[in-house]
């Protein structure tokens, strides 16, 4: 391997000069060298990075009309741009960019980079419809002021269904005769909460929701 080190510089210094081509970096594996991240295991220039990235996408509660989406950004202020959140009802169909995009103009919250007043690392959250008993799948896209993007995980979750029947308790509207009282109504809703759980307990129902 020497000799032939030795034998190439004599030939250049024969030649006068040699040239090699630039080594292209893009794409070669993790790690990279100065002026190149690391993304998906792979060198991209960090000139073509954003540098505003979101994680932890999940849902942390649903009703029958609809899921909130919660998920973690971190970054810079000055360079973002907006969110969009993409649902669907496949984990492929979001991959795919297909489904449905929910933008700023749907949801004014995702054109404000901390909307929800959190601290660092800011926490947002953001809320869209779904059909009933259908497994909806999401996924946030966070975009900078230079059009450029990072996409969160895929997370996935599905609206409750609505109770079969229920029992109406107070429905905010007065009674003949007066006003109802606040404290004479939680003593009085307490207790029934109280003996309809007893109740339930040996009744077979599977379930007992208060609204």
């Amino acid at each position: 391997m020497r000799s032939l080190c030795i034998a190439l510089a004599a030939a250049c210094a024969a030649l006068g000069s040699c040239h090699v081509d630039d080594l292209e970096l893009a794409g070669k594996a993790c790690p990279c060298v100065d002026g190149y991240v690391c993304v998906s295991a792979r060198c991209v220039p960090a000139e073509s990075q954003s540098t505003l990235f979101v994680s932890d996408l999940k849902s942390t509660w649903q009703t029958p009309q609809i899921i909130r989406w919660d998920w973690t950004v971190t970054g810079s202020k000055a360079e973002f741009g907006s969110y969009s959140l993409i649902t669907g009802t496949t984990q492929a169909e979001v991959e795919s960019g297909g489904g449905t995009t929910v933008l700023p103009e749907n949801r004014p919250e995702l054109g404000d980079f901390d909307a929800r007043g959190s601290a660092v690392p800011i926490k947002m959250w953001s809320m869209v419809d779904a059909k009933l008993g259908v497994q909806q799948f999401a996924q946030v896209i966070v975009t900078d002021t230079k059009n450029r993007s990072n996409k969160s995980n895929i997370a996935s979750a599905s609206r409750p269904r609505v109770p079969a029947n229920s029992l109406v308790l107070f429905d905010g509207t007065t009674g003949i005769g007066g006003k109802p009282n606040p404290a004479e109504f939680d003593f009085k809703a307490n207790t029934m909460r109280r003996v309809l759980q007893i109740a339930f307990q040996h009744s077979g129902i599977r379930s007992l929701e208060f609204t």
